[in-house]
């Protein structure tokens, strides 16, 4: 934190203290899986069996449900809104869009698409993080990061979202 012991610029000449109009957003992170395990098929790093399984911690959670934002997010947009908030920053799943790290899932991709579709006519900014530690099954498995190959299917991974999200994202679109 850096203090200073020159007068704010917010001060006005009557000496009433204004701040510029704050902007707000909100994130969040889906569990893997979280809210579609009896709606679709099972992809790889679906990690919402780990914690079913498990059945541990308090009222033994799992993430079946979650918050089901997979099936309710023109709701959570619309809530967003309603709050006037202007960014919502969520993390794409590389799984989702490519389970097996390569090939393109449309039905994946669409989900996102149509997140980033409503929150822009909502005037929402979307902002989205590529990566949030879902590397698929099938790259983990030859041998994940430490293995070259990885590196270039998430340059291909960048390129499908870019293409199917363009502009409508982060800094470049407002």
């Amino acid at each position: 934190m850096t203090t200073s012991t020159q007068p704010l610029d917010a001060v006005s000449p009557a000496g009433e203290v204004t701040f510029p109009r704050p902007s707000y957003g909100v994130g969040h992170r889906l569990i893997p899986g979280g809210g579609l395990a009896r709606r679709r098929r099972p992809r790889p790093l679906d990690l919402g069996h780990i914690l079913q399984d498990a059945g541990q911690g308090h009222r033994r959670p799992h993430g079946d449900d979650a918050c089901d934002h997979y099936r309710r997010y023109r709701d959570d947009v619309a809530l967003m809104k309603s709050l006037n908030l202007q960014v919502y920053r969520f993390s794409v799943s590389w799984s989702r869009v490519m389970p097996d790290g390569r090939t393109v899932n449309p039905e994946g991709l669409k989900f996102y698409s149509d997140l980033v579709d409503e929150l822009l006519a909502a005037g929402i900014m979307p902002w989205l993080t590529q990566f949030h530690w879902d590397l698929p099954q099938a790259l983990e498995d030859e041998g994940g990061w430490t293995n070259r190959q990885t590196a270039y299917a998430f340059e291909e991974y960048a390129r499908v979202l870019h293409g199917a999200l363009g502009t409508g994202c982060g800094i470049g679109r407002r």
